[in-house]
């Protein structure tokens, strides 16, 4: 059970728990037990209740500040994450990826992001992007909103790379990365330019 599940049952608990605590008193008071009896029940159960309560409120602040400060305070990893997974993403439209593939993804990477990514990890990502049949562009229009101007050029520029490193690009690699371009929230213009600057940059011919 996450955090958060804990702090929302927590929560639905305690107020059922106070609800069932005055229910008592009142069958109780009903049934002729004495009423300083009665209130001692019901007291221990509002009590109970409250903490539990209080319990699932104080897992919930704290789940949402821990939310907070992920997002605000590690934009780099969460960027470095999209730029590995849209360059598997591209990779594996075939539905496959080779050795040869995974060395690229590693050194691309590591010209963008200066620092190493282990192939290990990377393969391991690719496997779990594939058993969960991820949706690239998806996963990028949900962090969008945490990712610099810099950062989303250089997830562009790292997909592109992958596009144009074998010399050929297939309808599911175009159809990838135009998943990428709908995540990243860029018009197809901003697209096309930031394409023709990447090719103008490397001394190319367009591709795509």
């Amino acid at each position: 059970m996450t955090k958060h599940t804990f702090a929302v049952h927590s929560k639905t608990l305690g107020i059922l728990v106070a609800v069932l605590a005055g229910f008592t008193l009142l069958t109780l008071h009903y049934m002729g037990v004495t009423a300083a009896i009665a209130q001692q029940v019901a007291m221990a159960g509002l009590i109970v209740g409250l903490l539990i309560f209080v319990s699932g409120m104080l897992t919930s602040f704290l789940f949402q500040v821990k939310k907070k400060k992920s997002i605000h305070h590690d934009d780099g990893t969460i960027a470095a994450t999209a730029l590995i997974r849209c360059m598997i993403a591209i990779c594996i439209a075939d539905e496959e990826l080779d050795e040869r593939e995974i060395k690229m993804i590693s050194k691309i990477y590591k010209q963008l992001m200066n620092t190493e990514m282990a192939e290990d990890e990377i393969l391991y990502a690719a496997e779990e992007m594939q058993r969960e049949e991820t949706t690239i562009g998806e996963e990028l229009a949900h962090i969008n909103n945490t990712l610099y101007d810099d950062l989303r050029t250089k997830i562009l520029k790292a997909s592109l790379y992958i596009l144009t490193a074998d010399g050929s690009v297939d309808v599911r690699e175009e159809q990838m990365l135009e998943e990428i371009r709908k995540g990243l929230k860029y018009s197809k213009g901003k697209l096309e330019r930031a394409k023709k600057a990447f090719f103008a940059e490397r001394g190319l011919k367009s591709k795509l």
